[in-house]
C-alpha cells in the first residue's frame, strides 16, 4: 500500500531556530541523511516503485464537482450554493529528495507517539481551475511518501 499526505507548510518567522540552535538540533528520529534522486525511474532504498510512478500519481489530473459554501465572504457570497466542475492537476517543482532516518521503524524521542519513517519527499504545484472560470488557483505543496503506514 503506497499513502500521499498533503502537508501544506505552517510557521513563520517567530518559528526560525537560531544559528546555535541549529547546531544542537537533533530531530526526533535520529540524524537525518538526505539524497536528491537523479534517475527517476529507478526504484529508490526501501521502495519497488520508482519516483516516477509516484509523482505521476500526483500529476494524474483529478475531476470533481465543487459547491461555494452557503455562508461567507468573498466569492463565497456571490457564488453561495453555486456548483461547477473542477480539476485538480500538479506538476514536479524541484528536486525529488529521499530522507533516511536514524531510528527507522522505531519511536520518536520526546514525542507522543508515531513511527519514524524514511522518506520520500517532493514538491508539487497544484492548479485547482472550475469550468465556469470562477477559480483558477495555485498552490505549492510538498508531498511525503513515508516507508511505513
Amino acid at each position: 500500500m503506497l499513502s500521499l499526505a498533503l502537508a501544506p507548510g505552517c510557521g513563520g518567522e517567530d518559528d526560525a531556530m537560531t544559528t546555535a540552535e541549529e547546531e544542537d538540533y537533533v530531530p526526533a528520529c535520529g540524524e537525518e541523511t538526505t539524497r536528491v534522486l537523479t534517475n527517476l525511474d529507478a526504484p529508490f532504498g526501501w521502495s519497488s516503485h520508482t519516483p516516477a510512478e509516484l509523482i505521476a500519481l500526483v500529476e494524474r489530473p483529478r475531476f470533481g464537482t465543487l459547491t461555494w459554501s452557503l455562508s461567507g465572504s468573498g466569492y463565497t457570497v456571490t457564488h453561495a450554493g453555486t456548483t461547477s466542475e473542477v480539476v485538480i492537476t500538479g506538476a514536479l517543482d524541484g528536486d525529488v529528495v529521499l530522507l533516511e532516518v536514524a531510528r527507522h521503524g522505531g519511536t520518536p524521542d520526546g514525542s507522543l507517539g508515531g513511527t519514524c519513517s524514511n522518506s520520500l519527499l517532493f514538491d508539487v504545484d497544484l492548479t485547482f481551475e472550475t469550468s465556469d472560470g470562477v477559480l483558477q488557483e495555485s498552490i505549492e505543496a510538498r508531498f511525503k511518501v513515508s516507508a511505513l503506514q
